[in-house]
């Protein structure tokens, strides 16, 4: 996320968004992140290869 400042602040607006969303629900927190994560972990992989 180093390279990609706007990624990281989309990354940052959503876990505040689901930190007050999901406050005493870790679990759900953690799986309302995961589409989000997936997708940029899959352009990380299209980018950088086999580094992630």
């Amino acid at each position: 996320m180093n390279e990609h400042p706007a990624v990281a602040k989309e990354y940052e607006t959503l876990k505040l968004r689901l930190w007050k969303q999901y406050e005493h629900d870790r679990d759900a927190y953690t799986d309302a992140k995961t589409d989000f994560i997936s997708k940029w972990t899959a352009e990380a992989r299209k980018e950088y290869g086999d580094r992630y």
